[in-house]
């Protein structure tokens, strides 16, 4: 009997796979069954309510369940920025010996002159977005629940080059200049970090709704 009432309490839910809506990136489809695997097994082993259970599609399939409600994952956009770049130069002098006349070994003549260098310091960004659209319907197709869940992915860099004499550069404008320059962030990369925000708060928000059952 309490088995009996249980089940009757259950509510069991089917997490569709994410289509893409036809979005194309040679690193996307690998990465969507991904996401698919990671949501199924969160929810699963962390629904908050021991009444909620999720099945996979190919699980409920497999064991023929019907389900009470369906989830259902649409990726409607997946947009990898350009590089965008902006540059600013400043001018540096300094007062420094130009040439020394050796008269004798304790007589020297030091000339002093200002020597100048430009410091080009360059900035590239980078600003990439992806928006999984998430809805709820149940077993008569009629729709619960639905939202639009974003993610982002934000990248820059900095590095300076100089034109000019050396001996005008300070100690800081040498750390300056000596700073390495940070590669363009993969495809892979860039799609796994914006999947990854989406992924956490996909989770969150689909837990928290189901936490009111």
């Amino acid at each position: 009997m309490i088995g009996e009432a249980y089940d009757a309490a259950l509510t069991r839910v089917v997490i569709m796979p994410a289509d893409d809506y036809g979005v194309s990136y040679s690193a996307y489809n690998y990465q969507l069954q991904n996401f698919d695997n990671d949501v199924i097994r969160n929810l699963q082993y962390n629904t908050g309510n021991e009444f909620i259970k999720f099945y996979s599609s190919w699980d409920a399939q497999r064991e023929n369940i019907i389900p009470d409600e369906i989830v259902e994952m649409h990726f409607t956009q997946l947009n990898i920025g350009r590089i965008r770049e902006n540059s600013s130069s400043r001018e540096v002098s300094k007062e420094v010996v130009i040439k020394e006349t050796v008269y004798k070994p304790d007589s020297v003549i030091k000339e002093y002159g200002r020597v100048k260098a430009r410091i080009t310091t360059t900035q590239r960004t980078m600003h990439s977005e992806g928006s999984l659209n998430v809805s709820i319907r149940d077993d008569k197709g009629r729709w619960l629940w639905n939202d639009n869940i974003n993610g982002s992915h934000g990248w820059s860099t900095e590095f300076s080059t100089y034109t000019g004499d050396e001996r005008a550069l300070s100690d800081e404008d040498k750390k300056l200049l000596n700073r390495s320059r940070e590669n363009t962030p993969g495809e892979d990369e860039i799609i796994r970090c914006i999947k990854e925000s989406i992924y956490n708060d996909f989770v969150y928000r689909v837990r928290n709704y189901y936490s009111h059952y």
